[in-house]
């Protein structure tokens, strides 16, 4: 393996992890909207899981600086953007994360109208796709090294968003249901005046204070919890995360219903990858000379074995029993919490080490260089 390249190793991998967990939560709105369900609902959940994408993108940059010789040149490499697939990737990522940034305020913050707010969405995801596109291209389209000249490029990097992206959402999902049933006990159910909307604000049927004290609590009674100054002074973190009030039925509901659907999607991009990899193998071992040397690098000290096993632990776990759990689940408990993390962990660790071994594919045709 090879540890100089660990920089892009975390970059990449974490870089698809926040993507695909965007493109999760956009699937969790679209599924709260399409059975309506109340817009409080559907951000009460949402806008927790937002935690596992924009962080990790910053993550992600942090670690990909360490790769370039000196940092403060980083700028440089958004020259000839209409050639290099570098810089692509550098702008789309700076697009993307100032995008999601813009997003995150506005929606964990209630600003601007809702349209508003769907419009900054649907371009964050696209900057995140532009981002995973430019990811692919850097690799893809360097035609010299014919490991990475190859479908399997394409595979990888977005079955490694989905799949480390639906268990992130997932993670952050569970953390903010068991914090919440910790606090509040069982869900209350839908109040009376359900039928508020935020329109009926700007129509003088409620006031602002009662909307807000609605989006947190379900209810306009004025009997809400209040919002201490501790949670006033750190509201970033705690309205996204851990908002005040008690979830109701209806956020339960699409709680299990998302974190089903994310198990789902992380299953099933771990299995692609899965059955991907033996063709990928194949394909090296029958090709050139420097495909087969590829194939024997990959293959060399049983990295490719470990990788495999563990994603297949990983996609086991996740269908097999973390699918089962969550169908039944009614609220969070101890084996679910050790179960996704476990799930997580793997995941992170599996993904990890199919990046180290993409970076083995970097022998060139026709020049006599490897990576040492």
């Amino acid at each position: 393996m090879h540890i100089g390249e660990l920089p892009m190793i975390i970059f990449t991998t974490v870089a698809q992890m926040s993507v695909g967990a965007f493109w999760i939560l956009g699937i969790i709105q679209f599924i709260g909207r399409w059975t309506g369900m109340r817009h409080v609902t559907i951000d009460r959940i949402t806008n927790a899981g937002m935690y596992a994408a924009g962080p990790l993108l910053v993550l992600g940059f942090f670690a990909a600086f360490f790769h370039l010789n000196d940092p403060m040149h980083s700028p440089y490499t958004l020259f000839n953007m209409g050639s290099s697939w570098l810089s692509r990737e550098l702008i789309s990522g700076v697009l993307y994360a100032a995008l999601g940034a813009l997003f995150a305020i506005t929606q964990w913050f209630d600003l601007f109208s809702r349209k508003v707010r769907d419009v900054l969405a649907i371009l964050t995801a696209l900057a995140g796709l532009a981002l995973l596109v430019s990811m692919c291209g850097v690799y893809y389209f360097t035609e010299t090294v014919p490991a990475w000249h190859s479908w399997f490029t394409w595979v990888s990097f977005f079955c490694s968003a989905f799949f480390t992206g639906a268990l992130a959402v997932a993670v952050a999902l569970f953390a903010a249901w068991s914090v919440q049933n910790k606090r509040d006990g069982n869900p209350t159910p839908l109040v009376s005046g359900s039928q508020i909307q935020e329109e009926d604000v700007a129509k003088g049927k409620i006031t602002k204070e009662q909307w807000r004290e609605y989006k947190a609590t379900g209810t306009t009674d004025g009997k809400g919890d209040s919002v201490s100054t501790f949670r006033k002074a750190t509201g970033l973190i705690s309205r996204g995360l851990f908002p005040e009030g008690r979830m109701t039925i209806e956020m339960v509901s699409l709680t299990q219903r998302s974190l089903r659907m994310a198990a789902s999607i992380a299953a099933v991009a771990g299995a692609i990858l899965l059955v991907a990899y033996p063709f990928h193998m194949t394909g090296l071992g029958l090709g050139s000379e420097v495909e087969r040397q590829v194939a024997h690098a990959m293959m060399d000290h049983g990295y490719l074995a470990i990788r495999l096993i563990t994603l297949a632990l990983a996609v086991l776990l996740i269908a097999l029993v973390l699918r089962k759990q969550l169908e039944k689940a009614t609220s969070p408990s101890t084996l679910l919490v050790v179960l996704l993390a476990v799930a997580f962990i793997l995941a992170i660790a599996t993904e990890l080490l199919g990046r180290g071994l993409h970076y083995e594919g970097l022998i060139r045709a026709g020049i006599n260089t490897t990576m040492g």
